[in-house]
């Protein structure tokens, strides 16, 4: 209960000062997004500048998500989950991370042909879920620095209590944490990366409880890193 309270009033100070935060920049960022966007139009005879002004919207926009960011960390996470279709929900978000893997990295989807019809009728809030694969996802790509392999799998599964679910593992081949760094994973503002902000896992931890769920981690140093994803099945929960 202790800790609990501390982390409440810690994460009340970080509300107060986020909203600071996002009102002192969000502005400035919107004008200097407007006038690169006005600038570029009037450089379309000047390829070279006009790139970079697109590179300064680019950045502007990286900006305007690390403040939301900072703002969704304090506010209350609100989901809305129904029953869907976790394996065809997964696989379009497979197609679109197949585009986007950087060099030779290969993207590939296993789904269990025996849990189908369960698979069907999953619980999850399908814009919070695709948040939270594409956090795991995206620290994936950085491990693995353009060579190696992302593999989904969904099957089922059973949460601790022995409820049955729907599991969704995302595994690299790449470096691995140490024992150290993976028992901090999920912790709020804990990054190894020099430009990390610590609040990627951290968030997408407090989305998969909030529809039900749970994840956890599961690597070692030169073995890569496997997420496991657990969500409710819908039929089970009328029951």
């Amino acid at each position: 209960t202790q800790d609990e309270l501390v982390q409440a009033e810690r994460l009340a100070a970080i509300g107060e000062m986020a909203a600071a935060l996002a009102h002192g920049i969000r502005n400035p960022v919107a004008g200097i997004r407007l006038f690169a966007e006005l600038a570029r139009d009037d450089l379309e005879d000047r390829p070279q500048i006009a790139s970079t002004m697109t590179d300064i919207i680019a950045e502007s926009d990286r900006l305007e998500k690390r403040v939301r960011s900072m703002l969704d960390i304090a506010r209350p996470l609100e989901v809305k989950v129904r029953a869907d279709d976790l394996a065809a929900f997964l696989a379009g978000l497979v197609d679109e991370f197949r585009t986007r893997a950087p060099g030779r990295t290969a993207v590939d989807l296993v789904v269990d042909d025996g849990a189908g019809a369960r698979l069907a009728n999953v619980l999850f809030d399908a814009r919070a879920l695709g948040e939270c694969i594409e956090t795991v996802v995206v620290n994936a790509f950085e491990a693995l620095e353009g060579k190696g392999r992302v593999s989904f799998r969904t099957s089922l599964d059973g949460f601790a209590d022995g409820r049955p679910a729907a599991l969704v593992t995302i595994a690299d081949d790449g470096p691995g944490m140490d024992e150290a760094t993976s028992r901090r994973v999920f912790e709020l503002f804990f990054t190894t990366k020099r430009s990390g902000t610590g609040v990627g896992l951290a968030m997408t931890k407090r989305l998969i409880e909030r529809q039900g769920g749970t994840i956890d981690v599961e690597t070692a140093s030169g073995r890569g890193t496997t997420f496991r994803i657990r969500l409710p099945l819908a039929d089970d929960v009328r029951a």
